[in-house]
This record gives structure tokens, C-alpha cells and sequence, in this order.
């Protein structure tokens, strides 16, 4: 039993993530969410949001999927949004590894993290190579957990490199090495006690950790495959791309959504090349390119670290069918079709 269609409806949520997955079968169908916040995304929006996942998902998910614990891909899930979406009894919540095993994760957006934890039926803590936990809920598709490693797998999401000509889009002048802003200093500090007492002191600065700590799926599904990152950067890709046989796996990818927004690091040039459907030509089978992002909220277009790039975002309306929520205007989503079969 395989699905014959999919379709991703994405919200406009601002600066945030919220995609609703359908796979159709002859006698079903199955939903998952992957995400649900906008940064500084009134609750108004949320709850309108919430209605349609539940009323589009005929008041049943059959998954949820929360990358990682950031505001602007979790929000959605406290309050009363939540509380909607709780009602559509999801089979499975996936999360990522560091929510089950470091209480400092756990301690950001509580009552988001604490309404997933109380949703499912089921709860899966994701890793590069675990089981996705979606197994059940999604007969005739396989999902590959590519992300986030753990630190004995690759020490690399414990650094955050701040220049590589080779695999950022177009990087700023600096010093070379990464300074904490003020206001996350205390965090840091937080942090580094933790990371004493776990014996995981490669975590040093939240938003990077946070961001490497994001689920990263890839669906098979007929003859297509689709490519979910959360906010991963490059530092948590490292570990897939040196190993041949999983590159090999990505070549065929038909729609990815693009990674923390658009922002410099999080496609590596060395993933984005590995595409093989990159055309700027029009046809079926082009890649398709989903951004959800929200200008003029993060970066600096001076210093070249504006979000989204604006050098990624020419590259994907270049080579790919570019979908971006930032023109959606007061559109609540859009939606995309992919026959698999």
C-alpha cells in the first residue's frame, strides 16, 4: 500500500515554519505537521491557523513533527493554537534527541514543549540514523533521519564556523571568530554549566546548538523524494555529507524546504549542488524550492547575513520553482501538488 499523491500546504506565519503534509492513498488519507510558530506571530493568526490545519486535516493528524524548540517553529503549539491542534489526537510526536536527554533544551518555550509532550499517543526522539517513528503512521513511505547527529557521531555541531567561502552564499567580513551578543550571555553561562554536568560542553552558544539540534527528515515516497531540514546549518549537515552513500540519496530530491529561512549557512553549497533535478529549465520534474521566511527580521543585507540571502534566494528562483510565503501578502497559505507515482 503506497500513496499516489502529496501535496504540502505551507502558512504564512512571517518569520517561522508551519507545514501541513498530505499523503493520499486509494482509501485514506494521512497528515503530518512539521513545525508550527512564527516569531512575533500574534495568537490571532495562530488560532486562524490552527482551525485550518485541523479543519484541512479533516480533525485528525496522524504525526507531528517539532524540529526544534525555537520560538519562531513552536510557538504555535502553547496556548489556545495548541490546544487545537492537540484536539487532532496525533499518533506520533517526533523531536529531536536533545529534548530527551538535555534539560537545557527542554527549559526553552515550556509551554509549547509541555503541550507536545502531552499530544501524542507516541514519542520519538530523532537522531541521524534512528528510526523516525512515522514508520507506522505512514505505510509505503520511507523516512531517513538524517539529523541532528549526536556529539559522539559529529563533534561538528559543536563549533560555529563563521566563514567558508566554499559552502556559505556570499559571507561578511570578521574576525573569524563568533561573539556572544549580550543579551544570550547569561545563556551561555547556562549553558556551559549544563554542559559541565552532562559532560557536553561542545554546546556553547543557544542559537546555534538549538538550530544544529533540528530534525532533519527525508521522505521517499513513489517515485519522489522530499527533503525536510528544520533550521540545520552546516555544521550539522557535515556528518550526511561525507558519507557517499547518503549524498547518493539526496541526488534525486524533488522538493526541499529550505533550511532556517534562507539564511547563509544553512544550505551548504556542497548539499545544494548535490541536487541533480536543478534546472532553469521548466518541466515536471524541476526541483521544487519551499521557503517560509519573512524579510527584514534578521541579518544585515550591509554585512551580507540578511534573512533570507538575497544570493540564495536568486539561486533558488534560478534553478529551481522557488515557492516563498513572503509573497503570499494576506494569504493564511499556499499549496503544492506532487504526483508519485
Amino acid at each position: 500500500m503506497k500513496p499516489h499523491l502529496f501535496s504540502l500546504r505551507a502558512y504564512n506565519v512571517g518569520f517561522g515554519d508551519c507545514f501541513l503534509l498530505r499523503f493520499e492513498y486509494a482509501e485514506f488519507r494521512r497528515h503530518v505537521l512539521i513545525d508550527f510558530g512564527g516569531l512575533h506571530a500574534p495568537e490571532s493568526l495562530l488560532l486562524r491557523i490552527a482551525h485550518d490545519i485541523r479543519r484541512h486535516s479533516g480533525g485528525k493528524l496522524d504525526a507531528v513533527v517539532a524540529t526544534h524548540p525555537h520560538t519562531d517553529h513552536i510557538n504555535g503549539f502553547a496556548g489556545l493554537p495548541g490546544s487545537v491542534i492537540a484536539s487532532c489526537n496525533p499518533d506520533v510526536v517526533v523531536q529531536p534527541w536533545t529534548l530527551d536527554k538535555m534539560e537545557f533544551f527542554r527549559s526553552i518555550n515550556k509551554t509549547a514543549l509541555g503541550n507536545l509532550a502531552r499530544m501524542g499517543r507516541h514519542y520519538d526522539y530523532a537522531w541521524h540514523g534512528s528510526e523516525s517513528g512515522l514508520q507506522a503512521v505512514l505505510p509505503g513511505v520511507v523516512t531517513t533521519v538524517l539529523g541532528p547527529p549526536t556529539l559522539k557521531q559529529s563533534g561538528d555541531i559543536s563549533r560555529q564556523r563563521t566563514r567558508d567561502p566554499g559552502e556559505f552564499w556570499h559571507l561578511h567580513k570578521n574576525n573569524g571568530v563568533s561573539q556572544i551578543p549580550p543579551h544570550a550571555r547569561w545563556l551561555a553561562r547556562r549553558l556551559g554549566t549544563i554542559a559541565e554536568r552532562e559532560s557536553l560542553e561542545t554546546f556553547q552558544l543557544l542559537d546555534q546548538a538549538v538550530n544544529n539540534s533540528s530534525v532533519i527528515l527525508l521522505f521517499e515516497a513513489g517515485r519522489r523524494k522530499l527533503l525536510f531540514p528544520g533550521d540545520a546549518q552546516i555544521e550539522s549537515w557535515q556528518h550526511t555529507l561525507r558519507q557517499p552513500a547518503l549524498c547518493n540519496l539526496l541526488r534525486g530530491v524533488d522538493l526541499y524546504k529550505v533550511g532556517h529561512h534562507g539564511s547563509l549557512n544553512a544550505t551548504p553549497k556542497s548539499l545544494w549542488r548535490l541536487f541533480s533535478k536543478r534546472s532553469s529549465e521548466e518541466h515536471p520534474d524541476r526541483l521544487i524550492s519551499v521557503l517560509s521566511t519573512r524579510e527584514g527580521k534578521h541579518g544585515d543585507p550591509r554585512l551580507g547575513t540578511e534573512v533570507p540571502r538575497r544570493k540564495l534566494v536568486e539561486e533558488l528562483a534560478s534553478q529551481s520553482r522557488l515557492i516563498s510565503t513572503a509573497t503570499l501578502g494576506d494569504r493564511l497559505y499556499m499549496d503544492v501538488e506532487l504526483a508519485l507515482e
